[in-house]
């Protein structure tokens, strides 16, 4: 057996910088990010560095931070600006204004029945946590009632017949026009099937009609946002707008006010790491005419679009459910990197080269080998009520060496009892009223018991990410998939949300065959093999300009 040791957990602990000093701040210091000229002679060969340092203004400071981090401040501001360009719309065309008023008791009632719902389904926990943890801050709870009821107002009023022509539109292109001419009938029915029912009858009625809603108002949404015209930072925009949505500017420092309240310390650490790490990629990549940049890097993202536009999932769902990137705009900014990584390692990129690949690692993810594995979390956040501990980072740190000595001098054979212990997973209850097939039940944590998993599936349930690996240049599931045998215990290593220490219990082979005859193989192996290339590469440009 291998145990993590002090030596082990010292060389583990600079990573912190991404971690540590996790206490809410309510004015984040956002101060410009320098890259001196020592840091880049560290980093880049000779030849390659700038005659003058690199600074990254605050402004481009905070927009990268909204982007990291403010993904529902975002989508929550495109939406007030197609709810705007509609009420326009209407106005224009003669509705008066006041039909566009949302009484504040309206607003209120419907904020105290959402939290007496939640309350019933999760009587163990606090409303407020539970909303928080599905990436509701309740501190928004009264503008996010308005903008949804404003919404229905809106695009989708009771009466089908008094859609706007946006909607009837939108739904006719998705749903069909049969579907449309159902909505419509069936509303003129209702109110006199309401009258003839139980009123346990209209509330399952009722309760059916919310569904339904939810669908149209999500099929009316898509079809907005795939109407829009979004620019963002790719685009070309100026440091002070973070947005452009149908021409209207959202400004970086306005929407800067509302996502500030919500940052840590760690969270500014780990986007001035990015933005430091990121612009050593870029130099270096320029330093060996790689950088894809202007009209040459317009028609490559452009193409990555269309490539998706037809795909099962649209590309912002790859890049941030299935990727782990914060937002599409920190994925865009990645794809950049990725795609001139990969023009410079062309020559490196042979039939025999991703064979080794496919052997070494692609192989083992493409072809779901499984690792079965028991985890030891000592967490440095408070999952039941989602946030950090004070001081957690420090406290959690001395009880994994602890636990790490109790497991040397007992060899192992206490590892059930220090798990029951000392493990800090936490899988939220169920709610009272189950929701069928809950994905959720599927990936339980179960107090870090993981029994075996594919190496993308212990991502998702640890945290980890292709964003996280690329911006703290390894994976604590790349160490249990690729370094750590049966039988073997190591850590404790530093992740998302504390320290961790594993025990991996058995291995699975691929269950498929599948080889680079496969075009559709070979393709998902080229993308590991820079994915994995870029980590590298970028971790290592980044280590040696903070080494000194």
């Amino acid at each position: 057996m291998i145990f993590g040791s002090s030596a082990l957990f010292a060389a583990l602990l600079p990573l912190a910088l991404f971690q540590e000093a996790a206490a809410q701040v309510d004015t984040p210091s956002i101060q410009p990010v320098e890259l001196s000229l020592e840091m880049l002679a560290r980093a880049l060969p000779e030849g390659s560095v700038p005659d003058t340092p690199i600074l990254i203004p605050a402004i481009e400071v905070r927009r990268q931070l909204i982007y990291q981090f403010g993904r529902a401040e975002l989508e929550s501001r495109k939406l007030d600006v197609f709810i705007n360009d509609e009420i326009n719309s209407q106005l224009a065309a003669g509705v008066p204004p006041e039909q566009f008023g949302i009484p504040k008791s309206e607003i209120d009632a419907a904020i105290a029945e959402t939290l007496e719902k939640v309350k019933e389904q999760y009587p163990d926990l606090k409303p407020e946590a539970v909303l928080q943890i599905n990436g509701v801050d309740t501190r928004n709870l009264p503008s996010l009632t308005r903008q949804s009821k404003l919404f229905d107002l809106v695009f989708l009023p009771d009466n089908p017949n008094d859609w706007p022509p946006l909607t009837t539109e939108a739904l006719m292109e998705r749903m069909g026009e049969e579907f449309v001419s159902q909505t419509k009938s069936s509303y003129e029915g209702r109110s006199a099937l309401e009258a003839e029912q139980t009123p346990e009858e209209r509330a399952q009625a009722q309760g059916s009609l919310g569904m339904f809603n939810h669908l149209i108002r999500t099929q009316v949404r898509a079809a907005l946002n795939d109407a829009a015209t979004i620019e963002t930072a790719s685009n070309g925009l100026p440091a002070e707008i973070v947005m452009r949505v149908n021409g209207t500017d959202v400004l970086t420092e306005e929407l800067f006010e509302q996502v500030s309240s919500k940052l840590t310390e760690s969270d500014v650490a780990e986007v001035e790491a990015l933005l430091i790490k990121n612009k050593l990629v870029e130099q270096a990549l320029r330093a060996k005419d790689a950088w894809l940049e202007g009209e040459e890097w317009e028609m490559a993202w452009e193409s990555h679009v269309e490539e998706n536009a037809n795909s099962i999932f649209p590309l912002e769902t790859i890049a941030v459910l299935l990727r782990g990137f914060p937002s599409l705009e920190i994925y865009s900014e990645y794809y950049r990197l990725a795609s001139s990584f990969e023009r410079m390692v062309s020559a490196d990129i042979t039939d025999e080269t991703l064979g080794k690949h496919v052997d070494e690692r692609a192989g083992h993810i493409i072809n779901l080998a499984e690792v079965e594995s028991e985890i030891i979390l000592i967490s440095a956040f408070d999952f039941p009520n989602n946030r950090w501990i004070e001081g957690g980072w420090e406290a959690a740190g001395e009880e994994a060496l602890a636990v790490v000595d109790e497991l040397a001098a007992m060899e192992g054979k206490n590892w059930d009892e220090l798990l029951v212990k000392h493990s800090d997973f936490w899988d939220p209850p169920a709610p009272t009223t189950p929701v069928a097939q809950d994905p959720a039940q599927q990936k339980r944590k179960n107090k870090g018991r993981f029994g075996r998993r594919n190496r993308n599936t212990l991502l998702q349930m640890l945290g980890e990410s292709d964003f996280t690996t690329y911006l703290r240049g390894s994976s604590i599931v790349d160490e249990i998939f690729f370094h750590m045998e049966a039988g073997e215990v190591g850590g404790p290593f530093l992740g998302e949300h504390g320290y961790y220490i594993v025990r991996v219990l058995d291995r699975t082979p691929p269950r498929s065959t599948r080889d680079l005859r496969d075009e559709d193989f070979k393709t998902m192996v080229l993308q590991d093999f820079v994915t994995d290339g870029l980590t590298k590469f970028a971790d290592d440009l980044y280590q040696a300009a903070v080494s000194g």
